[in-house]
């Protein structure tokens, strides 16, 4: 089958195993048709741990907000109290130094929650990349991939791709025709 536009060259942004094949020589294949799978097992399991990650980095958002709160209650009481004689210089400096640091534990905190859901992000960017869909209107024109090759992401395109309607022709149009448009 001849394309009416330029060929196509299928490959995957990720390397793996094809899971399976979805299209065959001359079937349609409209913008965002799945062509073909690759096996997720391994992103799956990276999706629970990353997952387990957000979880347990909100968990530790948690505690350190909590012992900031106590932390800052502490040092109110100590700034509360008039007479110099109830609590030393000292232990004052003390308590407002171990506030910032629970400011400083906090703020690390949130900043892993949000690390651990950018990598949550990643792999389910690649969840979505391990199915591979048509970019074009076309038509699937040759296939040289089956379930269970290896696919090197990238450099392997065994998938060709085109469009098979036919050219417009201008044969119709008369000269006096063409000079009007």
């Amino acid at each position: 089958m001849e394309p009416s536009s330029e060929a196509i060259s299928i490959g995957s942004h990720l390397s793996g195993i094809v899971d399976s094949v979805l299209v065959k020589a001359g079937d349609p294949a409209p913008k965002g048709t799945p062509l073909f799978t690759l096996d997720v097992r391994a992103l799956k399991a990276q999706r629970s741990v990353a997952a387990a990650q957000v979880s347990q980095a909100t968990a530790q958002v948690s505690v350190a907000r909590e012992s900031l709160t106590q932390a800052r209650r502490r040092l109110d009481s100590a700034n509360a109290l008039n007479d110099p004689r109830a609590i030393a210089n000292e232990e004052r400096a003390d308590r407002a130094s171990e506030v910032s640091k629970l400011e400083a534990s906090l703020a690390s905190a949130q900043a892993s929650v949000e690390l651990a859901k950018a990598e949550l992000g990643a792999v389910e960017t690649d969840l979505e990349r391990a199915t591979v869909t048509s970019p074009i209107d076309g038509r699937v024109l040759q296939v040289r991939l089956r379930a269970g090759e290896f696919i090197d992401g990238g450099a392997d395109s065994r998938l060709i791709l085109g469009r098979t309607d036919p050219p417009v022709s201008y044969t119709h149009l008369t000269l006096p025709t063409i000079l009007r448009v």
